[in-house]
């Protein structure tokens, strides 16, 4: 049984990669081909899961996931470019494959499993995913005149589940904490609102709103844990203002 786990990863991965090519080559079932994807996905995570988790830690497992499949796919619309769009694909089929990997070594071989590594993969991911969700907002604002107030919804309610799902997979205890998402649900619908009027990039929108949650999520696991010895704290506010300063600087090339 263990084997046909194993094996029903590289199977989910090769039906990934067919139905991300079919999404490049027939765009107008985008929407049918996704649904095709992300059902796939959650029958293989419940397969390869289904007697060590119980019901909700699979729903959260997958929801982890999904957001980014859904954030990939959001992205692959404003893409122009082929080469990059081949990139997304083969770094959203990539991204599968690694968190089915890993939640297979976390349940079957936790003596090769490095600890935190679903943590720290999916930490990574939902960084990308809200790039790519922020940048295809911005994106259908201008192409599909999407409501500002629908940005600014869809873009903080995103923000705040993340964040959520952050804590869960730290074990922190969302209702003790909660404060700390709902401030920056208000955070993000204000600053999506005001980004919606600047006349930029929507690549840049959508970077500036990753660099703050990348610096918000990790200066509050600080802050909870405890930890500001050291200077990683700092390295995160300097990262993070190098990024800013980067970005503005050279805005007219984006």
């Amino acid at each position: 049984m263990l084997f046909l786990k194993k094996l029903s990863i590289y199977f989910f991965g090769l039906i990934n990669l067919v139905l991300f090519y079919l999404i490049l080559s027939q765009p107008e079932k985008i929407w049918y081909l996704a649904g095709i994807i992300i059902i796939t996905l959650f029958l293989v995570v419940r397969f390869i899961s289904q007697k060590e988790l119980a019901w909700q830690e699979n729903v959260i497992f997958f929801s982890l996931i999904f957001f980014f499949i859904l954030a990939g796919i959001l992205f692959l619309l404003i893409v122009e470019n082929l080469y990059l769009r081949y990139f997304i694909i083969f770094l959203t089929s990539g991204a599968n494959i690694i968190f089915l990997e890993l939640l297979f070594g976390y349940l079957y071989q936790p003596h090769k499993y490095q600890p935190f590594s679903l943590v720290r993969f999916f930490e990574c991911i939902s960084l990308l995913s809200v790039f790519f969700i922020a940048s295809s907002l911005f994106a259908f604002h201008v192409f599909l005149t999407l409501s500002f107030w629908w940005l600014a919804l869809i873009l903080s309610t995103l923000s705040f589940v993340l964040i959520c799902q952050n804590f869960w997979l730290n074990k922190f205890e969302i209702k003790r904490y909660l404060y700390y998402p709902s401030i920056f649900f208000l955070i993000i619908f204000e600053l999506a609102a005001l980004l919606t009027w600047w006349p930029v990039s929507y690549y840049l929108k959508g970077l500036l709103i990753s660099v703050l949650y990348f610096l918000f999520i990790n200066l509050v696991n600080k802050n909870i844990k405890q930890s500001w010895q050291g200077r990683s704290a700092w390295l995160y506010v300097g990262l993070s203002a190098i990024v800013v300063i980067a970005s503005l600087a050279t805005a007219r090339f984006f």
